[in-house]
């Protein structure tokens, strides 16, 4: 008290404003600070699941972990999720941990892949600066079978192309675990879920899938249709011939196109039977378009066979048939086949059309005469 009086007076100095860099300074200790605490909170509270004492104990820290799930998708902090699915991962693996505390951490597994916590995933997705593939497709290997559904519903609901096609992605590793759910989703009314599901199943290659999906897409979208289709083709699921075929008969084009390009894809001897047979018997063919025709051509020359040739060469060689618009498509679809196949048995009858009068006739026997000389 003495000093005081007798100290010097206080010398008075300007305080300078914190600048934008100071503020990015404390923000950054202050954002450090909390992730090596919520690290170590997140390591407390697995420690106290080892020393719970009875059921009660358990279920509040399973409480507790539930809720720590939550904030963490809320801000965003997926590593922090994603080490702790980890981590429960090890123990259930682990076969000295008692059952009744894997079976705890089982619910926190479930509960993490539920769909509240699935769909708060969505903004993290769409915004990309949160959540990148990788991140949701390792967040994703450690749920357990029921977040399949709540990822369908969560494709069912973004609008973002490039978040949709993460999710698929994360889906087509995790549906493999329950593929029912997934056949289940056929059901929905939204083409573009249930098309999305077509092509999941699709890169799942489950063929039994596939084949199911005949009677459970039966969406009437023609974009639904095609991909089924397609994915018969792609999966070459021999069970579904009788299918592609109904589906040459299709009110689409694109539909029938799908179903001719499928069969191809097949590449068995009844798909081919199947072909010949629809050109020779369906009367209706010859009202088709040329693109439709030419299709039928092309992919009957993928047999490359001396029936095939033989059944093309045919065509070539007919004076008349309904008319000569329809005659110089169908010897011009002909002539294409022939090229692609490439027996040069056939050059001399193609060389007698290289001058043809007609310019698409014309146009397909060059390419098919120098698609053979090569």
């Amino acid at each position: 008290y003495r000093d005081a009086f007798t100290a010097e007076d206080v010398t008075h100095f300007e305080v300078e404003s914190p600048s934008e860099s100071d503020f990015e300074d404390v923000r950054i200790r202050l954002e450090t600070d909390s992730e090596i605490k919520l690290y170590k909170i997140i390591n407390i509270i697995f420690e106290l699941f080892w020393q719970a004492g009875d059921r009660d104990e358990l279920n509040q820290m399973t409480s507790i972990m539930k809720s720590l799930i939550g904030y963490l998708v809320n801000n965003g902090n997926i590593e922090n999720l994603i080490d702790i699915l980890k981590k429960i991962s090890m123990t259930l693996e682990d076969e000295e941990i008692p059952e009744e505390i894997k079976e705890s951490l089982k619910e926190v597994v479930s509960h993490a892949g539920s769909p509240d916590i699935v769909r708060a995933i969505g903004p993290l997705i769409d915004s990309r600066a949160d959540i990148d593939e990788d991140t949701l497709n390792e967040f994703a290997a450690y749920l357990d079978k029921n977040a399949i559904q709540s990822f369908i519903e969560l494709l069912g609901e973004l609008k973002n192309y490039t978040a949709r096609q993460m999710v698929m992605h994360a889906l087509t590793e995790i549906g493999r675990k329950d593929i029912k759910v997934l056949l289940d989703g056929l059901a929905d009314r939204r083409w573009y879920l249930v098309r999305n599901i077509v092509l999941i199943i699709k890169q799942i290659g489950d063929m039994e899938a596939a084949y199911q999906m005949i009677t459970k897409a039966r969406h009437a979208d023609i974009r639904v249709k095609t991909e089924v289709i397609k994915t018969m083709g792609d999966l070459k699921v021999s069970q579904a011939i009788s299918f592609l075929e109904e589906n040459l008969n299709a009110e689409e084009q694109q539909v029938r196109i799908s179903a001719i390009r499928a069969l191809g894809h097949l590449h068995a001897e009844k798909a081919k039977e199947i072909l010949i047979q629809h050109i020779k018997e369906n009367k209706a063919f010859i009202n088709k378009n040329y693109e439709e025709k030419k299709c039928f051509f092309e992919v009957l020359a993928l047999w490359k066979e001396n029936d095939v040739a033989e059944f093309f060469s045919g065509f070539l060689k007919l004076k008349s048939f309904f008319g000569r618009k329809r005659l110089y498509e169908n010897m011009a679809c002909a002539a294409y086949g022939l090229g692609r196949i490439g027996n040069s048995e056939y050059l001399p009858l193609l060389k007698k059309y290289e001058r043809s009068s007609d310019p698409v006739l014309r146009e397909n026997v060059r390419i098919a005469i120098r698609s053979i000389e090569k």
